[in-house]
């Protein structure tokens, strides 16, 4: 295949795989977590040309140009748990594993966007005001706490990991540019947590992906508070096995190396239409809902659009990862739950059925290393459901086999 370099694919997965390795030492039984973490940092999306805009806005060299020509956006994440379940250690230690630069954010109702992008400011003994960037300029950007933030706080966060650059508030009005690769993971609690908010659908859409820390068992906890224990030991330290350049020039490889098929193009994009009226994914879901009694459960009017064009940049992060140059079906089928989850608006009629009447439990099993196969089974009992976030994994396996049905039926 043209521009893939298998030695150089097995030279660059083997320095990724590392970095879940180094994690693996602080935070234990969170694999996937840390794999989902790789796949939103390799990903790559929306290639600016910074030049263009350097001439278009007219700045000069003391605004601080740009170090990169192009800048290409992560897939940023979003991880939901309770509190105490390792999100900000593990972001904290994937940084750590990069050697990259890191800031953290924490959101509280009296963030405002100075705090973020940073304000101008009189020196003691000065005569003029000093530009003080905030904490976004960095390479990996932890929000903690993230639904505990205000609209106004949100939107200047989201604008500047949409545009690459950010302007501090004050007179003097600098603009700085973001160094690639910019990574922002955000953590949010749960709903019926007290002082949360639910994030406005157009920040929540702007995430790749959203994942949900594992519960842990027993024996679980048991591995955890020995960790825990043993944290100051030498052998448990992270050590940095990655560089930003050598992170840049992976996300260039995946891009231009790993292929996608026009046939799993057209996949993504059933899944992608699954909820617009008319398309045959919709019909098939609509119908399954109606068997079940479950109702029009998404909203209708909502589209996927940027969902889409996050499976596909993903899956190719994700065949990148399982050590094959092409995208498979499956790779798109293991992303969409965690795409999904981050955008999709549920009915108040779907809100009622939490907690509410039982339904048709379908299962999703991974099998294999590293999700090499996935098989949708439906349970003979059906249960209850608790959150929201199981109620749209539900309804994403059905849209996964609308979609399923709808491109083998072209075949």
């Amino acid at each position: 295949m043209e521009g893939y370099d298998k030695r150089l694919h097995a030279t660059y997965l083997e320095k990724v795989l590392r970095v879940k390795k180094e994690c693996g030492k602080v935070v234990v039984h969170e694999d996937r977590a840390v794999f989902m973490l790789l796949i939103g940092l390799l990903l790559s999306m929306h290639a600016k040309s910074r030049m263009k805009l350097v001439e278009r806005l007219r700045l000069d060299e003391s605004c601080g140009m740009p170090k990169d020509t192009f800048f290409s956006g992560c897939g940023h994440l979003l991880m939901d748990s309770v509190p105490g379940t390792a999100k900000t250690n593990l972001a904290e230690n994937f940084s750590a594993a990069l050697g990259m630069r890191y800031s953290r954010l924490q959101f509280n109702p009296e963030l405002r966007p100075s705090d973020i992008v940073g304000c101008d400011i009189i020196a003691p003994g000065a005569s003029d005001f000093i530009s003080h960037p905030g904490p976004v300029k960095t390479n990996i950007l932890l929000a903690d706490e993230i639904n505990r933030g205000l609209e106004q706080a949100l939107s200047a966060l989201i604008s500047v990991a949409a545009e690459g650059r950010f302007i501090t508030i004050g007179p003097n009005e600098t603009t700085y540019f973001l160094e690639a690769p910019f990574f922002m993971i955000a953590t949010q609690n749960p709903l019926e947590e007290k002082g949360v908010i639910n994030l406005p659908e157009a920040i929540a859409d702007r995430f790749a992906m959203k994942i949900n820390m594992n519960r842990m068992n027993r024996s679980q906890m048991s591995d955890i508070i020995k960790t825990v224990r043993d944290y100051d030991k030498k052998e448990k330290e992270v050590h940095q096995v990655l560089t930003r350049e050598e992170v840049q020039e992976i996300r260039k490889f995946i891009n231009d190396g790993i292929y996608t098929d026009d046939l799993v193009t057209d996949y993504i994009a059933a899944l992608s239409c699954s909820n617009n009226v008319g398309d045959p994914v919709y019909k098939y879901v609509k119908e399954l809902e109606a068997e079940h009694y479950l109702g029009l459960l998404i909203n209708g009017e909502q589209q996927f659009r940027r969902a889409g064009i996050f499976l596909d940049t993903a899956a190719k992060a994700l065949a990148f990862l399982k050590g094959r140059s092409y995208v498979t079906y499956t790779d798109v089928d293991n992303l969409a739950l965690d795409v999904w989850r981050a955008r999709m608006k549920l009915t108040g009629e779907a809100i009622t059925l939490i907690n509410g009447e039982d339904i048709e439990y379908w299962r999703w099993q991974e099998t294999g290393r590293m999700f090499d196969k996935v098989v949708i089974t439906r349970d003979r009992e059906p249960k209850p459901i608790t959150t929201s976030d199981q109620l749209k994994d539900q309804l994403s396996l059905r849209l996964i086999r609308g979609a399923r049905e709808s491109c083998l039926a072209k075949k």
